[in-house]
């Protein structure tokens, strides 16, 4: 189990960042939660613990609990100050410039963004990403369908000169 865990702790650090690049703010935030999952995982001390689905899923559910009691704790002028303390003018993460892609991403409804960054950057099945969630299969296929539209109509004006998508390849076989 904690091979399988000091295995995982780097893919579950690259997550969390991507996950929370544009909620939190801070890198700090994303790392507390991963320490959190480490140590839920820890004490839980059993196999599934040290499985990837139980472990993402216990980020996500961590995650969502953590965005959810910073939302409910703020008022909007609170949120507003936090904002701007968090990320100092003009800088955007690592990023001096604008960065299109982080936008794009943190522009998308949090599902959205779940089910995108668990099938493009950890490389989980549907079926898999269904399980992490706790929904099925359809929606995360509608999650992800909607993701990449939404990031093909916000990339779209940065590569004007070349089509994004401009149909797709898949076809319906009955």
């Amino acid at each position: 189990m904690h091979e399988d865990i000091a295995r995982l702790t780097p893919m579950l650090r690259r997550y969390a960042h991507a996950l929370l690049s544009g909620d939190a703010g801070l890198p700090e935030v994303a790392d507390d939660l991963v320490h959190d999952t480490l140590m839920a995982a820890l004490k839980a001390d059993r196999a599934a613990a040290g499985s990837r689905v139980w472990l993402y899923q216990t980020l996500i559910r961590l995650a969502r609990q953590r965005v959810h009691v910073s939302a409910t704790a703020l008022t909007g002028e609170q949120k507003a100050m936090t904002a701007c303390e968090a990320r100092p003018a003009g800088a955007f993460g690592r990023f001096q410039r604008p960065d299109p892609l982080g936008q794009a991403l943190e522009s998308l409804p949090t599902e959205a963004r779940e089910v995108l960054l668990l099938v493009v950057l950890e490389h989980f099945t549907h079926v898999e990403v269904a399980e992490v969630l706790g929904i099925d299969v359809g929606q995360v296929i509608a999650h992800l369908s909607q993701a990449r539209e939404q990031l093909d109509v916000s990339l779209q004006p940065h590569f004007a000169d070349k089509p994004v998508r401009v149909a797709s390849h898949l076809r319906l076989v009955k």
